[in-house]
């Protein structure tokens, strides 16, 4: 075959492999018969680099025989070595080329092979397999024929590369989803236990009977043999008495133990528990022979405990009682399990706490439920189409209904007042069967605005049409963030913007009217006089002059424009932009009009003026304080030349 007819044919040969697309199977069955008719050779071979070794994948002519096959040891059915990185031929009869030494001789000799070329299957840096095409004619194959298979060569290998990048990822994916499952599968299990325990500590009549659920539970979840309720002493309350309540896997093999713990004075900072008393928060010994801190740790090690962990029961900031867990085997601390124990230690705290209650209420039942009903957080379960299909009352209560049985078809989503929030709640619920630590705020069946705290979710059994949690009323949380966020920023007499906010302020109009080169007029205001009313009139009056005069500011400058107080008597105005520099002017003239007017307190007549000293921007100053500077000394200058009037710029305008 000519040079030209060897082009004709690999462009035929490249145009059959490209048809192949993405089945890489049909690619490399393509490259042995396209190698077959592009050298004239009598066979050809592909192998492809596995964990295992070369692997047979498609072969033409008589050695079709080897697909399938799988050799081993860093060498090819016919090469001595792999990876190759060059092409490389032979003859292998007549012992010629300068390739020899890397052929498999005999492997040839059985095959008839007199003939070979090896073509590495590159893609990049790395080397996917071999191409190797065989003749039983001495010296048939050379230079030419491999230049050519290297061409489609690189096709197969781009071929191969993405097959086995694709396989790659799907690996990773696999991986991937499978620790997500774990993940879930423990998230499910920590939320089937809390809910074990909630239920337990809101049905259970005795402190008894929901701790010996709650060992029980947290035992078989956690993998813990031996389970134990130490409560505060009535008597000593410096003091944690172990109690008769024990959760035991073997109920005759812990005797030692129970005996010495009972038998210890458990005051803050002794042995573990002791620790946790002291210090109200978890704490988890690995190895029990390794740590000082475990005082019983001889009996411990006779009975084959090797792991401890203890968790206070709080309520609020007070422990009144902590549980205690043995294990067998080293277990380490594990932060999420203690997430789970805390709000366990927290769920328990509150039926001490409901305990309490009851007694200091004189076992009166309906006290009691009241109480009880106060304390507990709204329960509800929802449809996925996000409507109400049962509740406690306290859920009712929270929505702004009397009783669960007026909410029962209720769409929460529909009484979520913004739509970006409504929409969002919605696409958890129904996408996803979770809404986690979400806050909305609602508006109530009674009219009311109120804030809530949602946590849903899927019970256990995944293919459950419904899903249920807790909702929190924290209206009055959020109250209280706004109004701290409100006094941040303003002065708490007048309502005006304080010194920091009205700066941070100025400095934002300051960038925009650099920018968009505009005007600012800054109006800094002076009260004249305004000691001899405070100290003759009283504090009273005098707060209520300032608040007099700032209702004014506000209601002679627009919407755009910025009050603020400094301090004292000193309040300054902002204003947003002005067109001309007499804008401030008129702004001035018109204030100080407003502020002469007489105020009324508890029926006296109260009249003040004020000084006024005005900057405009560019002129005046480029930051904050500087413009305010020039803005200070205008109206010292106003002050000096008689009050009541205002200056701009050194100069006298009224």
């Amino acid at each position: 075959m000519n040079e030209n007819e060897r082009l004709r044919q690999l462009v035929v040969s490249q145009r059959r492999l490209s048809k192949c697309g993405e089945d890489v199977g049909a690619m490399l069955r393509a490259l042995a018969d396209e190698s077959f008719a592009l050298t004239g050779g009598d066979g050809a071979l592909v192998e492809i680099a596995t964990r295992d070794g070369l692997f047979a994948r498609s072969a033409k002519g008589p050695i079709d025989g080897l697909i399938g096959a799988t050799t081993p040891g860093g060498r090819g059915f016919f090469v001595n070595r792999f990876p190759l990185h060059e092409a490389i031929f032979a003859s292998v009869h007549r012992h010629e080329s300068g390739h020899l030494d890397a052929f498999d001789l005999a492997a040839c000799r059985t095959a008839g092979v007199r003939s070979i070329i090896a073509v590495p299957l590159r893609y990049g840096e790395r080397v996917l397999g071999i191409l190797n095409v065989v003749s039983s004619a001495a010296s048939s194959l050379g230079s030419a024929d491999a230049a050519a298979l290297q061409v489609l060569a690189a096709s197969a290998a781009a071929a191969v590369a993405r097959e086995e990048d694709f396989e790659a990822r799907e690996a990773k994916i696999a991986e991937r989803t499978v620790l997500l499952i774990a993940s879930l599968d423990r998230q499910n299990r920590n939320v089937q236990l809390l809910q074990e325990v909630a239920t337990a500590a809101n049905e259970a009549q005795t402190l008894e009977s929901v701790i010996r659920v709650a060992l029980q539970r947290i035992c078989e979840h956690g993998g813990w043999q031996v389970g134990h309720l130490y409560l505060v002493s009535a008597d000593t309350p410096e003091n944690l008495v172990p109690t008769g309540i024990w959760h035991l896997a073997d109920p005759t093999r812990y005797n030692a133990l129970i005996r010495m713990t009972e038998a210890v004075v458990w005051k803050k900072g002794v042995g573990l528990v002791g620790k946790v008393f002291e210090e109200g928060r978890s704490s988890w010994v690995q190895d029990i022979r390794s740590d000082p801190r475990f005082i019983r740790t001889n009996v411990a090690v006779s009975l084959g405990i090797r792991s401890s962990f203890a968790l206070p029961i709080l309520i609020g900031s007070e422990v009144v009682g902590a549980l205690e867990f043995f294990s067998e085997h080293q277990i380490a601390p594990d932060d999420r399990w203690l997430d789970v124990m805390q709000n366990v230690g927290a769920q328990l705290g509150r039926v001490i706490e409901r305990k309490r209650a009851q007694i200091a209420l004189g076992n009166s039942e309906r006290r009691y439920r009241l109480l009880f009903e106060r304390n507990l957080a709204g329960v509800v379960r929802m449809k996925l189409d996000g409507t109400v299909a049962d509740c406690n009352d306290a859920f009712a209560g929270i929505v702004g209904a009397s009783n669960a049985n007026e909410v029962h078809g209720l769409s929460l989503a529909a009484m979520i007042e913004d739509g970006d929030a409504r929409r969002a709640y919605q696409n958890s619920l129904e996408r996803e069967h979770v809404v986690s630590n979400t806050e909305v705020r609602i508006r109530r069946l009674d009219g009311a605005a109120a804030w809530l705290l949602l946590n849903l979710g899927s019970p256990s059994d995944d293919d459950a049409p419904f899903v249920e949690g807790t909702v929190l009323d924290i209206t009055e949380r959020k109250e209280v963030e706004a109004k701290i966020a409100w006094q941040a920023h303003h002065d708490p007499l007048t309502g005006l913007r304080n010194r920091a906010s009205f700066i941070e302020q100025l400095e934002l109009a300051l960038a925009y009217a650099r920018r968009n080169q505009t005007s600012l007029g800054l109006l800094y205001i002076d009260l004249d006089e305004f000691k001899p009313i405070n100290d003759s009139l009283g504090h009273a009056a005098g707060d209520a002059l300032l608040q007099g005069v700032a209702s004014r500011l506000r209601d002679s400058v627009r919407k755009t424009d910025i009050v603020g107080r400094m301090g004292g008597d000193e309040f300054i105005v902002l204003l947003n932009p002005i067109k001309h520099d007499e804008d401030a002017a008129m702004v001035a003239e018109k204030t100080l009009q407003a502020i002469v007017e007489p105020f009324e307190h508890e029926g006296k007549l109260m009249r003040i003026t004020a000084s006024i000293g005005i900057a405009i921007f560019p002129h005046d100053g480029d930051d904050p304080d500087a413009f305010i500077a020039a803005a200070d000394r205008t109206m010292y200058e106003s002050k000096r030349s008689g009050k009541n009037r205002y200056f701009v710029s050194s100069r006298r305008q009224g």
